[in-house]
């Protein structure tokens, strides 16, 4: 994996970028960070159907939304979705592992005046090398926090999806409220800084070929 850029752990605290650089700073950092093993690229509708997998699995799809099986569905929404992700309202990615599609998330909801993104549709194929998770989540924080501005993070996790909570709680992300569906976290651009050297380590010792 190659080494974080400086802008990812040391974010400035002006407003996140208005829609038209949205764009460009993650075909930016995307093309950055294209030597590391676990890398982000963004979803096109080519991706549609493993992308359907992925959300059809029975073993990973438990507490995400329910998605339709028809293929022309996917792929209407997939060139829904880029029409948003050109204007800046969202991104969708396929997470890559040398080179092979091994999961997906999305970057949303972006909240302008609170300079806040959500981010979730994170689904990791079966069998994907242990570290993941934590690498794909680490290149999520690095590019919102970083190239494209955001200071704060909110997101919700359903509570029966314990794994995953306990993951963003180990992250370092704070419960703000729950009901008795889900668990309703917020995550500050500071407190992924100071666990980014730890969590950076703890990945570098895995393997990943």
């Amino acid at each position: 994996m190659t080494s974080p850029t400086t802008s990812a752990t040391a974010n400035n605290s002006s407003a996140m970028l208005p829609a038209e650089g949205h764009h460009q700073a993650i075909r930016s950092f995307l093309a950055e960070r294209a030597g590391d093993a676990v890398r982000l690229r963004l979803a096109t509708e080519i991706d549609a159907e493993f992308l359907l997998e992925l959300r059809l699995d029975p073993s990973r799809n438990r507490n995400i939304s329910t998605t339709s099986s028809d293929i022309s569905t996917q792929v209407s929404w997939m060139r829904a979705y880029a029409a948003r992700e050109a204007a800046g309202q969202e991104a969708y990615f396929v997470i890559e592992v040398n080179g092979l599609p091994q999961g997906s998330l999305r970057l949303y909801d972006y909240r302008h005046s609170e300079d806040s993104f959500c981010w979730g549709s994170w689904i990791i194929r079966p069998g994907a090398p242990a570290s993941t998770a934590y690498q794909s989540a680490i290149l999520v924080y690095d590019l919102a926090f970083g190239p494209l501005c955001f200071a704060r993070s909110h997101f919700d996790v359903r509570q029966a999806n314990g794994s995953v909570w306990k993951f963003h709680e180990k992250m370092g992300a704070r419960l703000v409220r729950e009901d008795s569906l889900d668990r309703f976290y917020g995550y500050e651009a500071e407190d992924y800084r100071q666990v980014r050297a730890r969590l950076q380590k703890f990945t570098q010792q895995r393997d990943f070929r």
